[in-house]
């Protein structure tokens, strides 16, 4: 069985990645399928974290079709906020490019970004069971999405794993909120 967990990015994805590697049973990554440009080649028994896989949720249930759903959420301005605070963001800059600079700045890029990845995500998942995680109360979350999936290893160890920020985007001060991407 393969597990996929849409999100919208800048929401502790590669956290949630780090806490599923302490099940023994699945194998867990964050953002593999980059390795293979999108062939959506996923081995069983595995777990995959990438704010890129909302752009392939048809074809993945097609490949799929026993597949579990994970959302993995983040407060929409604070992911938004993140986004904006980062230079070289892949994804404020194809937003960029759709919206052909309509919108004013990196920050509202980026608020449109988020509110559009929720969107998508909110309706493929509509009449798909699935499992919420919102990062803010992962610690809670977690253990009966990891308990649904079977998973063995150490929960506690996974758990703590929330404990930690990986990946955190540079400090707001670092760039003025409006700056072009």
């Amino acid at each position: 069985m393969q597990c996929f967990c849409l999100c919208t990015g800048r929401c502790g994805s590669l956290t949630l990645v780090q806490a599923f590697r302490h099940a023994t049973n699945y194998t867990a990554a964050h953002e593999s399928g980059r390795a293979n440009h999108y062939a959506l080649e996923y081995p069983d028994d595995h777990i995959e974290v990438d704010n890129r896989l909302s752009w392939f949720v048809g074809s993945l249930a097609v490949r799929f079709p026993e597949a579990r759903w994970i959302w993995l959420r983040r407060d929409p301005a604070a992911a938004a906020a993140s986004y904006a605070r980062r230079r070289h963001s892949t994804a404020i800059k194809a937003i960029n490019a759709i919206c052909q600079g309509h919108l004013k700045g990196r920050a509202e890029l980026a608020q449109k970004l988020i509110r559009t990845m929720e969107e998508n995500i909110a309706e493929f998942l509509r009449f798909r069971p699935h499992d919420v995680c919102r990062i803010e109360r992962a610690k809670k979350d977690f253990p009966p999405i990891w308990r649904s999936l079977g998973c063995t290893g150490d929960l506690a160890a996974a758990v703590a794993e929330f404990d930690h920020r990986y990946n955190a985007s540079p400090p707001p001060e670092t760039e003025p909120p409006n700056a072009r991407p």
